[in-house]
């Protein structure tokens, strides 16, 4: 009986290991130059590397390489190319009180023309950081020799120079991104009646809508680009523009998950993969931090704000001093702060420190609540370990994350411009003593982790998928049609015009009636007069 057990078991590791083999693909990944993003593209080939695809990541000299990559993962391969910056532009301390100063703004069209500038500057360096990975002929060499099978790229800026890769490689492609409102780019039908990264309301109120359709129309970070760089780089390809470059992948990988993000339309050649930033492997606390979070009595409160932390007014970091350092004394909290700066807010019961190991310290049972800026990744990790938030946002998808994770019900949303250290002690003792946001983090949290596959396998079947049948038959008849079409323009004009022609119609007709009667009348009383 043993024996037949063991022969069983054999037989599904062999069969198992034999099908991974057989569906094993070379895939190269190419994100732009930004740690956040460097982040999911690195977790995603590792990933997809540990079910037996051999995976590449090209990044750029000046990010920073994720802590996680540094584990001995094998058929995943790391490869830097030189840039001239030492840090990424979009991580760049101009950006972040530029960032800042957006968050700052109490108007809405200032709002408006502050973020399209700050697309066309990323615009212009994603395209430089790019074109240096182009201009590197050695390694671009490497790259065509090593016939990749498949490519994941960035489309969130520079989309028609970095997609010039895989389109010269001629290979099929996806992306890898936040869905913000570009999904529609690629005929998935979210359109602004959907909540989007300027839509802050669910459902959208007029105004939102109005404002995201306004956007997706004056944002260059797609629509500016030319077909340049298809003419210098690979001038026998055709020339598309970076809207057809998108149009052409065969497949979309969306950063989002139910547990974090409203429910939203998908297609056949769309890929929910939001949770690849949970259920990461945790280390245990080391050194300075464990002693620290072990000597707390009460809990421990956790303060970080991605790469924006130094860049705040002091007005700001004052009152967060302040706030912390009561926090301490009224509800006996012990307080990590990411700051970089030495020094500033002496108190035993607040550690400072220029990086500290969120994920690892989200899932000690000792930490109750996390204050962050918002971004995708502080937020999954915090509902995966099922921590609540009170969320400051700043910028980009950051706003929209806060205003979802406060309508699920396990996170508070402050904003920067009129935050008191009251109101934030206030919002403190409501998470800590209001047991629904522990509850409702919970629930998504379990959300979350219920999943009967992983991100990479979702992933890895869609592209195991593509290579072997192609993409055509993932591809609605939406892509044939314009942007007006998709959106029903034409058929809100023809019932609009039949709807004015029935109208006009009607007018006529009673004004012919009426005019009809009254010369009747007047005929009637010429006759009695006679």
């Amino acid at each position: 009986m043993k024996g037949t057990v063991a022969v069983r078991l054999l037989s599904v590791v062999l069969s198992t290991l034999f099908v991974t083999e057989s569906q094993t693909a070379k895939i190269l990944l190419v994100p732009m130059n930004c740690n956040s993003h460097l982040m999911y593209f690195s977790r995603l080939g590792i990933v997809l590397a540990k079910l037996g695809h051999v995976t590449t990541l090209l990044a750029p000299s000046s990010a920073r390489l994720p802590d996680f990559v540094s584990e001995n993962v094998a058929n995943f391969t790391y490869i830097k190319y030189p840039v001239d910056r030492d840090t990424p532009f979009l991580n760049s301390p101009a950006i972040s009180e530029r960032l800042i100063a957006m968050a700052m703004s109490t108007w809405s069209l200032q709002y408006l023309i502050m973020f399209r500038q700050y697309n066309v500057d990323v615009l212009r360096h994603m395209e430089h950081d790019c074109m240096q990975l182009l201009d590197n002929v050695e390694l671009m060499r490497q790259v065509r020799e090593e016939r990749y099978d498949f490519a994941i790229m960035d489309p969130t800026s520079a989309v028609s120079c970095y997609y010039v890769i895989p389109l010269s490689l001629r290979i099929p492609y996806a992306s890898l991104s936040l869905a913000f409102y570009t999904a529609e780019l690629f005929r998935v039908p979210r359109l602004a009646s959907f909540p989007s990264l300027f839509t802050l309301n669910e459902p959208p109120t007029f105004l939102d809508r109005l404002k995201i359709f306004a956007v997706e129309r004056m944002d260059p970070g797609l629509f500016s680009d030319s077909t340049y760089f298809l003419e210098k780089y690979v001038p026998d390809r055709p020339r598309v523009s970076a809207v057809e470059m998108l149009w052409r992948q065969s497949l979309w990988f969306f950063l989002e998950d139910l547990s974090t993000n409203y429910p939203l339309p998908h297609m056949p050649n769309t890929v929910a993969v939001g949770d690849l930033m949970a259920g990461a492997k945790e280390r245990p606390l080391t050194g300075e931090i464990e002693e620290f979070v072990s000597k707390s009595k009460r809990g421990v409160l956790i303060a970080a704000f991605g790469s924006f932390c130094d860049a705040f007014p002091p007005a700001i970091t004052e009152r967060l001093c302040e706030a912390f350092t009561e926090a301490t004394h009224r509800f006996g909290l012990s307080v990590i702060w990411k700051l970089n700066t030495h020094g500033f807010c002496r108190n035993d019961n607040i550690l400072i420190s220029k990086w500290i190991p969120q994920k690892d310290l989200l899932a000690d049972s000792r930490v109750l609540l996390f204050i962050s800026h918002g971004g995708f990744s502080s937020v999954v990790e915090s509902v995966y370990h099922a921590k609540p938030l009170i969320v400051f946002p700043i910028g980009l998808d950051q706003p929209a994350n806060a205003r979802l994770a406060e309508s699920k019900g396990y996170a508070i949303r402050m904003n920067f411009v009129d935050f008191s250290t009251e109101s934030l002690l206030s919002n403190i003792e409501k998470l800590l003593t209001d047991v629904t946001y522990k509850q409702n983090v919970s629930l998504a949290s379990a959300i979350l982790r219920d999943r009967v596959d992983s991100p990479a396998q979702r992933a890895s079947a869609m592209i195991n998928h593509v290579i072997k049948y192609g993409d055509r038959h993932l591809r609605t008849g939406a892509f044939e049609l314009s942007t007006l079409q998709f959106m029903m323009f034409d058929i809100f004009a023809a019932l609009f015009a039949a709807v004015a022609v029935g109208l006009s119609c009607v007018v006529t007709c009673c004004w012919c009636v009426c005019r009809r009667r009254f010369h009747s009348m007047s005929n009637c009383e010429k006759y009695k007069t006679q």
